[in-house]
């Protein structure tokens, strides 16, 4: 089983020893995602990493242009997504649109098979 703390911690630490330095999260707004956000963000900080900002989404969001343009403007290293499911695939496939994987990573913490199918193997890259 997993939970909120060691989801955060690997894709954290992870991520960090590649030289991820700033995080933007995008965080779906109820107890799961801001358990989640809250966990990565207490991490990036003790690994010396900052954080860049964050947004929140409501659950099963369908678009989430808003909120990744502004994930984007933010300049940070990794756009976090503390969110799974839907909202995920969702938030993957609209960031790959608009081509932000060519400039900052994108991180899930939680992304099972099924959500990989359904963003498609293409925009799952990275």
């Amino acid at each position: 089983t997993y939970n909120t703390y060691a989801l955060a911690n690997s894709t954290v630490r992870a991520l960090a020893k590649e030289g991820a330095k700033s995080w933007y999260f995008v965080t779906v707004d109820y107890a799961f995602g801001h358990a989640l956000r809250n966990d990565a963000a207490r991490t990036v900080e003790k690994v010396g990493g900052s954080i860049a900002g964050e947004v929140r989404h409501p659950l099963n969001s369908m678009d989430f242009s808003s909120y990744l343009l502004q994930a984007q403007s933010s300049k940070a290293d990794v756009i976090a997504f503390a969110n799974t499911g839907g909202d995920l695939a969702n938030s993957i496939r609209q960031a790959q649109e608009f081509g932000m994987a060519q400039q900052q990573k994108l991180a899930a913490f939680l992304m099972q098979t099924s959500d990989i199918h359904a963003i498609g193997l293409q925009a799952a890259q990275g």
